[in-house]
């Protein structure tokens, strides 16, 4: 048994959406088996072995029956098998019918083969396909391919075991036609596969089968006549053919060339064959694809190639399949492989009825399978999108608190800068109070003196409006005084008396009402008006003041200064030391 092992090469990354296949080519001698995967349509071959039946010593049929079983098992368990019968088990024929409906023409097929089942004594297992115009004599060209059942079945019992199912069923022709049609370099070809004891000729035209055959010389006839030559056992000639040109030079043995020459006439015949009933329109014949185990013979290929009649050409190589398996011998198991994975046209299934239906309801169980795999994966993907939101929404509002913690932090910063700052002004506020008092004192002794220039008047007394109404006990507001705050606990207001001489020629009022006049127009007072006379505090003694001629003036100064900037300044916290200080600086100024 010759074994490659390539699985490890190949690991299955999405399990659900896998398949996975025994593709089985039975010859007579070699039986070559493919372990195939398909991953979402793109196909793996990830084991592949061909077993020498004579080699392997096996005598009966059970005994090689029982070892392909163990074979396959080792590969896989559980995948599905999949295989070509015996060429000469089925009937491959290009027919041409009439043109019915497709009903019809299923009917039609199905009426001839009831009448070979009356010649046959058992069922018929067909498949059919109505080919396009493929450039030959037939007007409707139809592909039919039959089987008997019972042959199918005698071959599927070969293989298979309890539990394990059958995926596909088709004709080395038409796996052969399926591995080409998968590279297909020339829409025209002729597929020959040399076989141990038949060698299988399968003509392609405009890209579909138009004809096939074998004729009855293979591998081991060239193998017979190096025995009969050589006077060798016949594994000493297998290997003396695989090992030594025995065409020309040193090791040529003659006689050989005679039956590779028999072979090559046969090819003709064949081909003479079709072009005569089937060639149609092609007027050359075209380049012939070998493949099969003959083909590894030395020397063998370049021997056909000189005899100049056909163009021999080794088996296209599929760029897809992996580089170490070798499609020239596993052309037909590699179109077992396309049969169960791919719809392809003319395709030829020989699945019985019993296998037909086990399948298609494996096929429905696939699809529901990976309908709920899709599904999920969709559930899964929408859960991921969904917790990444959430993160993307929790890390949002985690930067949002940092920053307000950040905010607050600075807000905090901010009002003890501000505390400071009135701590700083609470505690400069007394010296800068004194200042702006002294200030505004001169300002109103400097108004009041030019007030009385030129004027026989004398002022009696000037008070701060604090000190003014100390003990006042007739004091009342009035609501001409509420915008200064009122007058009594202002800070920025005057009280000045004043006396008119008796000489003034003029109403005293009218002096009065000028002087006020004169002060209002002076920016250091916001407001001057007459002190009512229930208002008035007596201060001054009455022998120093003028009957009639004694007046009070109420002067607020103007909200500028040191006093705007106390105003509009925060205030500091209360603290010991902030009511000790307000304590002072109301003792200075009842002082």
């Amino acid at each position: 048994m010759i074994r490659f092992n390539q699985g490890s090469q190949f690991k299955r990354m999405i399990s659900g959406f896998s398949r996975r296949i025994i593709a089985i080519d039975p010859g007579s001698s070699y039986v070559k088996i493919l372990l195939a995967e398909n991953i979402l349509g793109k196909i793996r071959i990830l084991d592949f072995r061909i077993l020498d039946l004579h080699g392997e010593g096996l005598l009966t049929p059970e005994e090689v029956n029982s070892h392909l079983r163990e074979v396959i098992a080792d590969l896989d368990p559980q995948a599905p098998l999949a295989l070509a019968i015996p060429q000469h088990q089925a009937l491959s024929h290009l027919v041409d019918l009439p043109r019915p409906s497709g009903q019809e023409l299923r009917q039609t097929i199905e009426d001839e083969t009831s009448r070979l089942k009356k010649l046959t004594g058992g069922e018929i297992v067909y498949d059919y396909h109505r080919l396009t115009s493929y450039g030959g004599t037939y007007r409707n060209p139809v592909w039919i391919t039959i089987a008997p059942e019972q042959d199918i079945n005698s071959q599927v019992e070969r293989f298979i075991t309890s539990g394990r199912m059958i995926d596909e069923i088709t004709t080395p022709a038409n796996a052969a036609l399926l591995a080409y049609l998968e590279s297909a370099p020339t829409e025209n070809a002729v597929l020959v596969d040399l076989g141990a004891t038949a060698t299988l000729v399968t003509v392609v035209q405009k890209g579909v089968g138009v004809y096939t055959v074998t004729f009855p010389i293979g591998g081991e006839s060239f193998t017979e006549e190096i025995v009969s030559s050589a006077k060798c056992s016949f594994d000493e000639a297998e290997a003396l053919k695989k090992n030594a040109n025995l065409f020309e030079g040193e090791q040529r043995l003659d006689g050989f060339s005679d039956v590779v020459d028999a072979w090559h006439e046969n090819l003709e015949g064949v081909l003479d064959d079709w072009r005569a009933g089937f060639g149609g329109s092609m007027s050359e014949t075209p380049p012939v694809y070998l493949s099969g185990g003959g083909l590894f013979q030395e020397g063998f290929l370049s021997y056909l190639r000189k005899r100049g009649k056909f163009e021999f050409l080794a088996w296209p190589y599929d760029v897809r399949s992996s580089e170490y398996f070798p499609i020239e011998r596993f052309c037909v198991a590699y179109g077992v492989v396309i049969a169960a994975f791919k719809s392809r046209r003319q395709k030829t299934s020989l699945l019985t009825p019993e296998f037909r239906h086990a399948k298609r309801r494996r096929k429905q169980m696939r699809t529901a399978g990976a309908s709920v795999a899709v599904a999920l994966v969709l559930l899964f993907v929408l859960l991921v999108a969904g917790c990444l939101q959430k993160n993307f929404l929790i890390d949002r509002k985690q930067n949002e608190l940092n920053q307000a913690s950040q905010a607050l932090g600075m807000i905090k910063q901010i009002d003890e800068l501000f505390e400071e700052n009135a701590r700083v002004l609470d505690a400069v506020h007394p010296a800068l109070a004194g200042q702006n008092r002294t200030l505004e004192t001169l300002k109103t002794l400097q108004a009041l003196q030019q007030a009385r220039k030129e004027r026989q008047i004398w002022f009696t007394l000037l008070a701060d409006s604090a000190s003014y109404f100390a003990n006042a006990t007739n004091a009342v507001e009035r609501p001409e005084l509420a915008a200064t705050g009122g007058l009594r606990d202002s800070l920025g207001a005057f009280i000045g008396e004043l006396c008119v001489s008796e000489k003034v020629s003029d109403d005293n009022m009218q002096v009065v009402n000028k002087i006020v006049n004169e002060l209002k127009s002076n920016d250091a007072f916001s407001k001057v008006d007459m002190l009512p006379p229930d208002m008035r505090q007596i201060l001054v003694d009455t022998n120093l003041l003028v009957p009639d001629g004694n007046f009070a003036l109420s002067l607020v100064l103007s909200n500028s200064g040191i006093r705007e900037i106390f105003a509009a300044a925060p205030k500091a916290t209360n603290s010991p030391a902030s009511d000790k200080d307000k304590d002072e600086n109301e003792g200075k100024r009842n002082k």
